[in-house]
């Protein structure tokens, strides 16, 4: 106790218990570290960046903002790989979509994959896959089951456009009964509409 008055201040961030080193990104847009590739979203391939080395996992920043976590490899010569890093890239090759690597990978619901079918059974190759890139998309602001569940539900609707599964996102996040008795209370009265003698128009035939 007599010496605390004297201890300094903890400091504002925990001391980071990792291992920084300088990584670039290559042309595939990944970074190398200890010869596992770990990759980044494909705006900073060939960027030079920081890895911070874990334990558990690996994080790649540009010295402000972190890009990238992945869990950490041990092995060697080993890919690790976020499909969602490379959407831009599929957008605009989707005829290379079956074949990427990252989306092999890629650790996803079975709901998606048959979602994918019903699309190509009802619209062409390319734009099916347009359709699913968008709707993968989605995963930026939603969990990854949050979207599964919007797609079953679209499924079941028979409706499988990316704008039915925004909707029910946005309706899952919303009250149940978003408009309250007051409101619709308070709403103006339709107008009244008189009924019409339709011989009248008759006449405008006849002229």
């Amino acid at each position: 106790d007599q010496e605390r008055p004297h201890l300094l201040a903890l400091p504002a961030h925990p001391f980071p218990c990792c291992r920084t080193v300088p990584a670039r990104a290559n042309r595939l847009s990944m970074a190398t570290f200890q010869t596992n590739r770990y990759s980044v979203p494909v705006e900073h391939a060939s960027d030079l960046l920081l890895l911070r080395a874990f334990v558990d996992r690996v994080e790649i920043t540009d010295g402000a903002r972190v890009l990238a976590v992945h869990e950490r490899c041990y092995g060697r010569e080993q890919d690790k790989l976020d499909v969602f890093h490379y959407l831009p890239l599929l957008k605009d090759r989707p005829g290379a979509f079956d074949h990427a690597k990252p989306l092999k990978m890629w650790n996803r619901p079975a709901v998606l994959d048959r979602y994918l079918v019903r699309l190509r059974e009802r619209l062409s190759h390319r734009m099916a896959t347009m359709e699913f890139i968008r709707v993968m998309e989605l995963c930026v602001d939603y969990s990854l089951d949050e979207v599964a569940a919007a797609v079953e539900q679209a499924m079941t609707s028979g409706s499988l456009g990316v704008s039915t599964v925004v909707f029910l996102l946005r309706t899952s996040r919303t009250p149940s009964n978003p408009f309250s008795l007051p409101i619709l209370a308070s709403a103006p009265a339709c107008p009244t509409v008189q009924d019409r003698d339709l011989r009248q128009y008759d006449c405008l035939i006849r002229r």
